[in-house]
């Protein structure tokens, strides 16, 4: 309920900032003047590209321009985020989550700052991270699962998809609080990453919950912990793993953002825009379906969540083996 405040507070506060800029909208020069490409640097069919359309479906009704939505995976995202700024022709724009901009420049070297380089638009949602299994694996709880692991160290193997993303990260929230070993299984993407998992060709999976309730309720796999704050309404009877190993939390989130030097009254434009949408009933429906809270953040506190994520993601990354020296 605290969160629910937290969220309302930032919300109607952005909303007044918005309303006070209003005038600067009128100052955008017509923009969008032409459809706004918008680039996923992730493959689709994911939570991220999944959020990406919804939204931008939406924006294109409200600015009466197209918002297509182009996959651009590869190099643990980086290819996606290049061609944003290699653009930079004030109509394209980039949908990603913190992976872009808190693991991929720590563990690679880039050609892009993070801050410098891109400017926040908006966060539409966060979510904590559903570890599932293949409903044949023995373990069926997390105590179980964690027994199992300690009794079989580096057998428990994990499906990933790109280096830096939730899904490689999240499960050594798990493994630093519980002591245990495990295996990063790499994947192209969400699809094959199912098709596998429920096969049982691979144990289990760290997933956003956009992209795993449907399996959990179909019984196709078996959802065994959260790694957010609290559990979900979708699966109240599944925990955290905080209630197991305190402390032990990953969240992520996703969100728009805008090569360094779009004009400020294009950034607030397109954010207020997306604040709006937000709290539109249908979409907020939807993010419910998705297992994603809703999570309007300013332009100005999106970058302050890049600065305060950093030191976390580095722990993260130096106990996955793939911190970059230096």
């Amino acid at each position: 309920m605290e969160n629910e405040r937290m969220i309302t507070r930032r919300a109607l506060g952005f909303a007044a900032a918005v309303a006070a800029a209003s005038p600067a909208f009128a100052q955008t020069g017509g923009w969008p003047s032409r459809p706004v490409r918008v680039i996923v640097p992730y493959g689709a069919g994911g939570a991220t590209d999944t959020l990406c359309r919804l939204f931008c479906a939406r924006l294109s009704a409200v600015l009466s321009q197209p918002f297509p939505v182009e996959n651009r995976p590869g190099g643990n995202a980086v290819l996606g985020a290049e061609a944003v700024l290699r653009a930079r022709d004030g109509h394209t724009m980039l949908f990603a989550g913190p992976g872009v901009f808190s693991a991929t420049p720590k563990m690679q070297s880039v050609s892009y700052d993070p801050l410098r380089d891109f400017m926040g638009v908006n966060i539409v949602g966060s979510n904590g991270i559903l570890l599932v299994v293949n409903k044949e694996f023995p373990p069926s709880t997390l105590p179980e699962l964690v027994a199992w692991a300690r009794a079989n160290p580096g057998r428990l193997n994990t499906a990933s998809s790109s280096l830096g993303t939730s899904s490689h990260l999240a499960p050594f929230t798990l493994a630093t609080a519980a002591g245990i070993e495990l295996t990063i299984v790499p994947y192209p993407g969400v699809p094959q990453i199912v098709a596998d998992l429920v096969s049982g060709r691979v144990h289990a999976h760290f997933g956003s919950p956009a992209d795993m309730l449907q399996l959990v309720q179909s019984g196709a796999v078996k959802a065994i912990a959260l790694t957010g704050a609290h559990r979900v309404p979708q699966l109240p009877d599944v925990p955290t793993i905080a209630e197991t190993f305190p402390g032990a939390i990953f969240t992520t989130w996703n969100g728009m953002f805008a090569p360094a030097g779009t004009p400020p009254q294009v950034v607030s434009l397109l954010s207020g825009h997306m604040l709006t949408i937000s709290r539109e009933p249908e979409v907020l429906r939807r993010l419910a379906d998705l297992g994603i809270e809703p999570d309007a953040r300013t332009p100005e506190e999106v970058d302050a969540t890049i600065r305060q994520e950093g030191k976390e993601y580095e722990r993260l990354l130096r106990a996955a083996g793939v911190l970059r020296a230096g």
